[in-house]
């Protein structure tokens, strides 16, 4: 047992839980009542990201693992919202990759050696989009918002709240299962009432 390499995955992981705190910022902007957290997030990611590697008879445990540290940098740098016109941003995209990948390497620090060579290894192939399992994870990163859209519209009147992240998950979503899901839970969240007693007033 090496005690100093258990030491450092600890301090890794409390550096990491830090995601559990971190607001999902694109709910924050269009003030979407008690937004989900980072980490939330990319566990509805590897979930879903693990049953269609397995659906797609790929690499599922890939697929999981990539989903889950996808997001890991903002546990530091915090969730900066992808919009659908990149003139809305806080950064542009290409300064939100450069924060990215500098405090992924930050944050990945803090693990041995071994292991933070293999974590890096799953962060670099969904970076790089080259891989099947990559690209369907990526496509699901996406899915996955829109899918939480269908929670939050139960509560929700005015349905142009839900605009930006359908715009910005149709760029990116081609696989036709997963175009599938997206369709339906537009139908959904379009033709869906809002429960009495909970409505936010329309914006504009």
């Amino acid at each position: 047992m090496n005690n100093k390499e258990l030491d450092k995955i600890l301090t890794f992981m409390l550096k990491a839980s830090k995601a559990k705190d971190e607001k999902r910022s694109g709910w924050s902007i269009n003030k979407i009542p008690s937004e989900e957290h980072v980490a939330d997030h990319m566990f509805s990611t590897a979930l879903l990201s693990y049953i269609f590697g397995k659906r797609k008879k790929l690499d599922a445990d890939r697929c999981m693992g990539m989903a889950l540290i996808h997001d890991i940098h903002e546990a530091i740098t915090g969730d900066i919202a992808t919009r659908a016109k990149e003139e809305d941003q806080k950064v542009t995209s290409s300064e939100k990759k450069r924060l990215g990948h500098i405090d992924t390497m930050k944050i990945l620090s803090y693990l041995p050696k071994n292991e933070a060579k293999f974590v890096c290894g799953l962060w670099n192939e969904y970076e790089a989009q080259e891989t099947k399992e990559a690209r369907l994870v990526g496509q699901i990163d996406k899915l996955d918002y829109i899918i939480q859209a269908i929670v939050y519209s139960k509560k929700v009147r005015d349905k142009r709240k839900f605009e930006d992240f359908f715009v910005t998950a149709e760029r990116k979503i081609k696989d036709p299962e997963l175009l599938y899901i997206f369709e339906r839970a537009k139908k959904i969240i379009f033709m869906m009432r809002p429960k009495q007693g909970s409505d936010l007033r329309p914006t504009g």
